[in-house]
């Protein structure tokens, strides 16, 4: 498949009182115009034989997600990977307009804190890599 096309499902644990939500979704990978990095993109489908319902998790359904990575470009001590997410989710069941904002700042956070981990441990095999080369 020259676009790499996967389907991959995970569960959103949520805080209580939410309950989790189960997504699973179709994923393809391109290269972007030029070789300048990379795009992955999803969406959400139905398929009970992949993964069924669960009666103690509500389906989120992902319409459309992107993420475009690109290198950074800079001097040496900059090296790295700019990060760009954009999606738009239905996050299922019954959720009243507060809880969602809540479960949207939550989710952001935890993107951020993601990146950040993502960063630190890119960081600390480069300083491995750097320290082993010396």
């Amino acid at each position: 498949d020259p676009h790499s096309a996967e389907d991959v499902a995970f569960v959103w644990r949520a805080s209580w009182p939410f309950w989790d939500r189960d997504v699973l979704q179709r994923r393809w990978t391109y290269d972007l115009p030029g070789g300048c990095g990379r795009a992955i993109v999803m969406r959400s489908f139905d398929d009970d034989a992949l993964l069924p319902q669960r009666s103690d998790r509500v389906r989120a359904f992902v319409h459309k997600c992107g993420y475009l990575l690109r290198p950074s470009v800079g001097d040496f001590a900059s090296v790295g990977v700019e990060l760009t997410v954009c999606q738009q989710v239905d996050l299922g069941g019954l959720c009243p307009e507060w809880a969602q904002e809540f479960l949207t700042r939550w989710a952001v956070h935890r993107g951020i804190q993601w990146a950040d981990s993502v960063r630190r441990h890119c960081s600390s095999r480069r300083a491995d890599r750097l320290a082993a080369a010396e």
